[in-house]
């Protein structure tokens, strides 16, 4: 049986992102797929261009910012190697509240580049705002996380049952 492998490129601008990435590499290597995670700002054109033809699986994950794409990443999309055959992709947002449309903005773009997006999610995160002086939106207390943390990797082993 071929080793079946993911890699997933994401940018992360508060953690939230990486810590999804992570957590969706984690449960795809458990269930045994070759699974890694690459922040774009850390990887070469290249260096992307061979992950991605080497790979069976393209991971898409970005924070929303304003209810779009930050402008980095969309220049990642936009240099990202066609494909021919389509490349079977995932593609996940982090947000606060709402994403707007998520993914599903840049599914014709990546269409048209040849990938293929079979799997889309959206991860309610925590917020960046930490003042004091919006005492919903903020807590110093790390344990009331843990709660929304695990309906989050309850979520993510959801979706990573239904990919490959």
């Amino acid at each position: 049986m071929k080793n079946r492998t993911m890699r997933i490129f994401y940018f992360s601008g508060t953690g939230n992102t990486w810590w999804v990435s992570t957590q969706i590499t984690e449960e795809l290597n458990r269930l045994g797929i070759d699974a890694y995670a690459y922040s774009i700002e850390q990887v070469s054109e290249q260096e992307t261009a061979r992950l991605v033809h080497t790979s069976d699986v393209v991971g898409l994950g970005f924070p929303i910012y304003g209810s779009d794409v930050p402008v980095n990443f969309h220049a990642f999309i936009q240099a990202l190697p066609d494909q021919d055959p389509h490349k079977a992709t995932l593609g996940f947002v982090t947000q606060w509240a709402w994403s707007g449309d998520g993914m599903n903005f840049l599914e014709k773009e990546l269409r048209t580049k040849g990938y293929n997006l079979k799997w889309a999610a959206e991860f309610n995160m925590f917020n960046n705002i930490a003042l004091t002086i919006f005492p919903a939106l903020y807590s110093a207390d790390h344990k009331a996380f843990l709660p929304k943390l695990k309906k989050i990797r309850r979520e993510i082993n959801a979706l990573c049952e239904k990919i490959f």
